[in-house]
């Protein structure tokens, strides 16, 4: 691989591998009862940093998944799991790890993510990789053409932007007094 991002590329790789690593040697606290609070924040924080920097060097893919990994101990910080999600939320966690390592390898050797894999994986749980649903939009109530009283001005038209100008002008009422600011009441 060579190119003028060579280097921060590498760096990612490398940064990459030991978040895995990580991800993949800590994630099973997700399966003891009462995992400690700033434990599943370090998976949070070390599966979103590595979400975010592959998004930021054009790896989109792994970003994805890195990010549904991020989502998971993000939801753990806030919720207790129960013992029958966490087993099925670890395997996933440990299936999405083995990918993002699969890619990685993928990248260090030709720059290119492998596509096939991602998306037997996000086949394999579509549930997580579904798209929000998009809510649809309301139809528009029918406006219904209102009665104009006869002596109504002439409405705004295409042929003529400011109505009939031939009509004589409606006097509403007085105009209103302009209040003056209180410096210059009389007193």
């Amino acid at each position: 691989m060579s190119g003028p991002n060579q280097e921060f590329v590498e760096i990612f790789l490398q940064e990459a591998s030991e978040h895995l690593q990580f991800l993949r040697e800590y994630s099973g606290i997700l399966l003891d009862p009462y995992p400690m609070p700033d434990d599943i924040e370090r998976l949070y924080i070390s599966a979103h940093g590595i979400a975010g920097t592959a998004g930021t060097y054009g790896y989109p893919q792994f970003a994805e998944v890195a990010g549904k990994l991020a989502h998971i101990f993000q939801y753990a910080m806030n919720a207790s799991i129960s013992p029958d999600a966490a087993t099925p939320l670890v395997e996933f966690i440990t299936e999405g790890i083995a990918v993002l390592e699969s890619d990685l390898i993928a990248i260090s050797e030709n720059g290119n993510e492998v596509s096939d894999d991602i998306l037997a994986f996000k086949q394999r749980y579509p549930f997580a990789f579904q798209a929000p649903a998009q809510a649809e939009p309301e139809p528009e109530p029918e406006l219904q053409p209102e009665a104009v009283p006869e002596s109504a001005p002439a409405p705004i038209s295409e042929e003529s932007p400011l109505g009939d100008l031939s009509a004589e002008p409606e006097v509403l009422s007085e105009p209103a007094p302009v209040p003056q600011p209180a410096s210059s009441r009389p007193r």
